[in-house]
């Protein structure tokens, strides 16, 4: 035997870390909380805080206290004053007001004119009148946004299945481009305009009836309709019928026929959820209150069938001789007949009654099939009592609506609570035992049902004894007992044998232990058995000897054998019973009244609070769908099934369940239920109703590409010009012109006014695009032919020319450079003039970086000069024929005559000192003796060089043309030719920091 000892200190330091670890879980999950409703609310913190303190964290009670004082703020806001005229006025109609309006019908005109504005985007409206006030956000709000309501059942939801927190980004994502709003292969889903979930859930599992839709859509509405005794006691309600139906039109037609993901009912809901409000006791939010939402709904649109019919009964009255039959079609569709049968004293009671949706209460029940037989009475059938209801369906509508009632009134509390346990559901449902056709055949099979439960309960509590032996909560199988009792026997011999053998002949027979440790000091949780001893401590002092061990051993072995038996009897008379139990209404004769789950209304949370969404099977693709407001996604029948059943832990489950019949099925024109069909079918009102729609929807995409390639282009020229003024801090270096890489560069640097470097940067994007980007070079393209019309066009086409004649200097001046560095001077020294000459047009003073370095310029044209002028002074004087003399009055004519010509235009004093030079040279060659032939060349010479005044002599002569480069190649080649003659460059630049 072990003895536990307790450890306080260590006890106490698990105590104070458990504390430390939960506050800061706490402080976790109110920062996560915090976070969340921030996201949804865009309120500030503080007010966030505030408003989860009154909420004690309550997640969904804290986002509805925000969205009331949100809505209060609005309406303060909304005030105008009532002597300035309101250009945007709503025309909000009064169902409930018994006073018929003399404009009535003009209203209803109005109505019907505005169908399109509950449905519309608010931002597309604004934009459309305004299309430069709102930003690209402005034009369809985020997911988070959109979905007030998702936050409540994210909260539900917030651990996954293994755990670990969802990241916030799955569930808030921001969305602004309109193009992720693109309809997609999935019905449109329906946006929360605030707490109108329910709504959304109700209208869609109507919308996707096609027999509903098509009701609705079909509709037909005449001014006399309104204007003549068509209606009721009541008029103005029945006319208020026709106007729900009209509004629900455009709905319908939207949800049908938009390209969008998702539509916005806002007006629509607010104004129906008023009426509903003002008509019924309701808050529109409990589930009792759906409930009834959704037989008020069936109530007006009836009401507005019946209106019809009544306009089509006194038209066939003036034709005689046509007087169809006409039936309400939602009565037929949604309505059906049940008589109630009772006793009361002894006497007979029936009753019968026309219903819409039928109520199910589900407490104790665990299967829907269960549950109806609870609810109408028939699983009291052939019980000793006769005061119980029986409900027997006299016809069933072909759109069955059963209502689970999960809320029950706790008196005790006083107030009402949620029910969330189990009850699972089936796509398929036989209804023929619950109609009164069948109750013959019913009744006598469910008592047998009866007496069948009966002895199932029987075999049941047997079974039990069996297997949960024992009157307290410890019970145990009792074969597991009995074998117990022999462990424990075998135990007491086993120990008595071996303390016999260890103990003295005088203590064998003694039998009675002293136990030295006092174990009623120590508590149970202080003591620890070790298995292997665990039966040792009270088989100790025991006794049982051979022949009573044997007859033990004997008995408990038949007597296992004989419950394993009778175990294995009782099973299979269990599963016998059960089996005809379920087997009682599976026969041909009570399968032929078949109906199929078309949707089902789920819920998520408390009676007064949560959030609701439908599961819908669209039938046409054989798919379910879970449809929660704008999020349209498909689902396996797994999780309709996990999501819709409740039960454990579980604040989830099915509120509404929608059956329709096989007749349904049989008559739906799977071909007509698509988009395009719908569409086609629609009247030329509805019709143009969804194509302004989606017009409104492609013009916002329009608007947004416009703004966001706008936003694009820009952001790519304010990069283009933020890379030429980095490339602009560069220190300056000679063997580097970054003039050369861009026009823009060029433009930097000689500070010209900002539109001029923009439009630059623009026609770059026209010639050389945009990068793999080719919207943007269209853009640019767009652009580019405004700014011809632009006054500055002119200075900008000035800043262009200049920028062509500066490549055009450095590239003849690169050119010569290049023949230079192969001595080929003749052949570079036109290139030099040429340079210089165009160059000089360039030069500012003050402005250096407008033209090429002109010095370096004609510092290289002045050494080819003399170099060309020393070749030809050395044929010259070299040459023996008259051949070789004259060579070199053509070089003299060819070269250096244009150049001295120029050299005696210019300023610089290295110019004329050149000039000087040469001919000093031609003259001081006179003085050498020479032959006849030589001597008439050189005065021949020296009139060339020394012409008279008349005489006008073609300065600038274009050299060679040249191969054009890129800016680029332009760049590169310069590099490369000052490093080939740098050391002269690095000459020429130190005696230019000099200075003369």
């Amino acid at each position: 035997m072990a003895i536990k000892q307790s450890n306080g200190v260590q006890k106490q330091q698990l105590i104070e870390q458990s504390t430390s670890n939960q506050q800061d879980n706490d402080d976790k999950y109110w920062q996560h909380q915090i976070d969340q409703l921030y996201e949804i609310t865009g309120k500030p913190v503080d007010q966030i805080q505030e408003a989860l303190k009154a909420c004690n964290g309550n997640l969904e009670k804290a986002l509805e206290m925000l969205n009331i004082n949100n809505q209060e703020n609005e309406t303060q806001h909304s005030v105008k004053d009532p002597h300035k005229p309101n250009d945007n006025k709503v025309t909000t109609i009064d169902l409930t007001d018994d006073k018929i309006d003399d404009d009535f019908a003009r209203a209803v005109e109005i109505s019907l004119q505005e169908t399109t504005v509950p449905y519309a985007d608010a931002d597309m409206q604004i934009a459309e009148r305004n299309p430069t006030a709102t930003s690209p956000d402005r034009y369809f709000s985020s997911i988070e946004e959109q979905n007030i309501s998702r936050v409540i059942e994210a909260s539900y939801f917030d651990n996954n299945s293994n755990g670990n927190k969802r990241k916030r980004n799955d569930s808030f994502s921001r969305m602004t481009n309109p193009h992720e709003l693109k309809r997609d292969d999935f019905p449109v889903g329906l946006k929360n305009v605030g707490n109108s979930c329910w709504f959304n859930a109700v209208m869609q599992s109507l919308f996707h009836l096609p027999v509903v839709r098509q009701l609705v859509l079909d509709y037909r509405i005449s001014e006399e309709m309104l204007l003549n005794d068509y209606v009721d006691s009541n008029p103005l309600k029945s006319r208020g019928s026709i106007i729900f139906i009209a509004q629900l039109q455009p709905l319908f037609a939207l949800l049908a026929g938009s390209d969008r993901k998702y539509i916005e009912p806002h007006e629509f809901f607010k104004q129906i959820s008023e009426t509903f409000r003002s008509e019924t006791s309701g808050n529109s939010g409990g589930q009792q209150d759906v409930n009834e939402f959704t037989h008020k709904l069936l109530e007006w649109l009836e009401d507005a069938f019946e209106i019809r019919i009544k306009y089509k009964k006194k038209i066939s009255l003036l034709n005689t001789d046509c007087q169809p039959k006409l039936v309400n079609p939602i009565t037929e569709l949604f309505f059906g007949k049940i008589r109630y049968e009772s006793q009361i004293e002894g006497k007979d009671v029936v009753h019968e009654d026309m219903f819409g949706g039928y109520p199910l209460k589900i407490q104790g029940c665990t299967r829907l099939q269960e549950c109806l037989e609870v609810n109408t009475g028939q699983n009291m059938i052939g019980s000793p009592s006769s005061s119980n209801q029986t409900d027997w369906f006299l016809s069933l509508p072909p759109i069955l609506m059963l209502e689970l009632s999960r809320f029950e009134y706790h008196s005790t509390l006083g107030r009402a609570e949620k029910i969330h346990s189990l009850l699972e559901i089936e796509q398929v449902l036989y209804m023929d035992r619950f109609l009164e056709c069948n109750k013959e055949v019913t009744t006598g099979r469910q008592k047998i049902v009866y007496q069948l439960k009966k002895l199932l309960k029987e075999l049941k509590r047997k079974l039990k004894e069996y297997t949960s032996f024992g009157n307290d909560s410890k019970c145990l199988p009792l074969k597991d007992t009995l074998q117990n009792t022999l462990s424990f026997a075998l135990d007491v011999k086993r120990l008595s044998t071996s303390s016999n053998q260890e103990l003295p002949d005088n203590e064998k027979d003694d039998t009675n232990i002293d136990m030295d440790v006092d174990t009623a000091s120590y508590s149970d949780a202080d003591i620890v058995l070790d298995d292997e001893n665990a039966t040792s401590l009270f088989a100790l002092n025991h006794y049982v000897d051979h022949e009573e061990l044997a007859t033990i051993e004997r008995c408990i072995s038949r007597w296992s054998s004989e419950i394993t038996k009778e175990v294995d009897a009782l099973k299979e008379r269990i599963a016998s019973v059960e089996d005809k139990i379920e087997r009682m209404f599976q026969d041909d004769h009570m399968r032929k009244v078949k109906y199929h789950l078309h949707a089902v209304l789920v819920h998520a949370g408390q009676v007064d609070s949560g959030h609701y969404w439908a599961f819908i099977h669209w039938r046409s693709y054989n798919k379910w769908l879970k449809i929660n407001d704008v999020q349209v996604s498909e689902v396996t029948w797994e999780e309709v099934k996990r999501e819709s059943r409740g039960g454990g832990r579980s604040h989830t489950s099915a509120y509404c369940l929608i059956y329709i019949s096989d007749d349904i099925i049989r008559h739906w024109d799977f071909e007509s239920d698509s988009k395009d069909k719908i569409v086609d079918s629609l009247s030329p009102a509805l019709y143009e109703v969804v194509k302004d729609h989606n017009n409104k929807y492609y013009k916002a995409i329009k608007d947004w590409e416009e703004r966001t390639l706008e936003a694009s282009f820009r952001r790519w020229c304010t990069e283009k010009i933020a890379q030429f003024k980095e490339i602009t801090r560069k220190e300056e270096n000679i063997r580097e012109d970054i003039r050369l890489i861009d026009f823009g560069i060029y433009l930097i640097l000689c500070k010209v006014p900002s539109p001029i470097l923009e439009w630059a940067v623009i026609e770059s994007a026209c010639n050389d695009g945009c990068g793999d980007n080719s919207s943007l070079q269209k853009l640019a393209e767009t652009k580019w032919e405004k700014i011809s019309a632009n006054e500055m066009y002119c200075n900008y086409q000035h800043w262009k020319s200049k920028y062509h004649n500066f490549l055009k200097v450095n590239l003849y001046f690169l050119t010569g450079m290049d023949l230079f560095a192969q001595a080929k001077y003749g052949f570079a020294l036109p290139y030099f003039n040429y340079a210089y000459i165009i160059n000089e047009a360039l030069c500012t003073e003050g402005h250096s970086k407008e033209s090429a370095n002109q010095q370096l310029i004609g510092h290289y044209r002045r050494h080819s000069l003399l170099n060309v002028n020393e070749a030809a002074v050395r044929i010259f004087k070299e040459g023996t024929t008259e051949d070789d003399v004259n060579e070199a009055v053509q070089m003299i004519t060819d070269s250096i005559i244009p150049v001295l010509l120029a050299l005696s235009k210019s300023s610089e004093e290295d110019d004329e000192g050149t000039k000087q030079s040469i001919c000093n040279t031609w003259v001081m060659i006179m003085d050498s003796p020479m032959d006849a032939i030589h001597s008439e060349t050189l005065m021949s010479i020296i009139r060339i060089i020394f012409p008279e005044e008349s005489q006008e002599t073609e300065s600038m002569i274009k050299p060679p043309p040249v191969t054009r480069r890129s800016n680029s190649q332009l760049f590169d080649l310069h590099i490369q030719i000052m490093n080939k003659v740098h050391g002269d460059i690095d000459e020429f630049k130190k005696a230019e920091r000099q200075g003369p």
